[in-house]
């Protein structure tokens, strides 16, 4: 595996563009799509590594597998009460579903590994698209609360995207930021990120709602290996109040 470029050659992976979108719901659920572009110079040894749980603050999992929690996925069917999370894996360049190794995981992180000949064989170039569906992972309190989506790079990475999709009964204050940490984990901000018009954003999932929907986008060329980009936002109950009166 290769998660660091070696010294004096080119990666075995880059990520030519990665995309995060984050949705966030009024009952605290939220659903999250990470869809990669990735190139491959050693597809019969190249591995991907994927984590999960704490770049959103989950403290808890319950001790359900990858495996059982993709069927949640595969019926499109709502999660049983000793479920709390649902994931799911597919490649859509070319379209199939993709073999994946479960890895040793923490109470509050699921770990996963793509061999790259196992799931693509020979193949160079793939868009591939994986999932988390968690419950109460976004919680609106009565004060105002500070929510979180982080990204750490550790592949090469051309372009770094996040969005942040949420209907307009949503209580967010103001606009969501980029913060920037170090691999020492000093922070600093980056920018806000923007509103934009969703029906015109190519997202690589189906996304409905009978409300209108708010979009906020940030796009960031050559993110810094191995920082950690996230993605904050606050929800606020005043925001009900305010758009009533």
């Amino acid at each position: 595996m290769n998660l660091y470029t070696k010294q004096g050659k080119p990666p075995d992976i880059v990520f030519k563009e990665y995309s995060k979108d984050v949705i966030a719901f009024v009952n605290g659920h939220g659903s999250i799509f990470h869809t990669v572009n990735a190139t491959c110079t050693d597809t019969k040894n190249a591995t991907i590594e994927h984590r999960f749980g704490q770049d959103e603050g989950i403290n808890l999992f319950n001790p359900i597998s990858l495996r059982a929690a993709n069927q949640i996925n595969l019926t499109n069917s709502p999660m049983p009460n000793d479920q709390d999370y649902s994931f799911g894996l597919v490649s859509m360049q070319p379209p199939n579903f993709i073999s994946y190794e479960e890895l040793p995981s923490l109470e509050s992180e699921k770990r996963f590994r793509i061999n790259w000949d196992e799931a693509f064989g020979s193949i160079k170039d793939v868009i591939y698209v994986w999932t988390l569906g968690k419950k109460t992972i976004f919680p609106i309190a009565n004060e105002p609360k500070q929510h979180r989506s982080l990204l750490k790079v550790v592949y090469p990475t051309n372009k770094l995207i996040f969005r942040l999709i949420v209907n307009y009964l949503y209580p967010i204050k103001g606009n969501p930021y980029i913060c920037v940490i170090d691999p020492k984990g000093e922070e600093t901000l980056l920018m806000q990120v923007v509103p934009v018009e969703l029906k015109n954003e190519k997202l690589s999932f189906n996304y409905q709602s009978i409300q209108p929907s708010k979009c906020f986008k940030i796009e960031i060329n050559n993110p810094l290996l191995g920082y950690a980009y996230e993605m904050r936002w606050i929800s606020d109950k005043k925001v009900w109040t305010k758009s009533i009166n």
